[in-house]
C-alpha cells in the first residue's frame, strides 16, 4: 500500500479478509457491526490487514477495501479438507481399499461458503 501511495497509480487493493477476526461470536451470526475478537495469531493477522486498509483509504484516499471471506470449498484445497478428505476416501473406498474414513475433531462447527 505504501508503494501505490507514493507511485499513485490508478490501483485498487482488494484485501481477502477472513471471518476468523470475528473470534467467537457466542453462536451468533457476524456482520458488519461485529466486533473482532481475533483469538489466533492468524486472525490477529487478518484483523491488523484489515484495520490497516481501512487507515490507507481513510488517511490517503486509496482505493482500499477488504472483503471478508468464511470458509469456502474448492478443489485448490488440500486433501486435509474435510470435503477434500471424504471425496478422496470414499473414491479411494470404491475401488477396493479397504480402508476406513477418519475425520479428525467432530466437534469443530464451521459455516462452509
Amino acid at each position: 500500500m505504501e508503494t501505490v501511495r507514493f507511485l499513485d497509480p490508478p490501483i485498487r487493493i482488494y484485501n481477502a479478509g477472513s471471518g476468523e477476526c470475528f473470534g467467537n461470536t457466542q453462536k451468533d451470526t457476524a456482520n458488519e457491526e461485529t466486533l473482532f475478537r481475533p483469538r489466533s495469531p492468524y486472525a490477529v493477522a487478518k484483523a491488523a490487514a484489515f484495520w490497516q486498509s481501512a487507515n490507507y483509504r481513510e488517511a490517503y484516499g486509496l482505493f482500499a477495501c477488504t472483503g471478508i471471506l468464511f470458509n469456502h470449498e474448492s478443489p485448490l484445497r488440500l486433501e486435509r479438507f474435510v470435503t477434500r478428505k471424504i471425496i478422496a476416501s470414499a473414491c479411494r473406498i470404491a475401488v477396493g481399499s479397504g480402508e476406513r474414513l477418519r475425520l479428525g475433531n467432530k466437534t469443530i462447527q464451521r459455516d462452509w461458503g
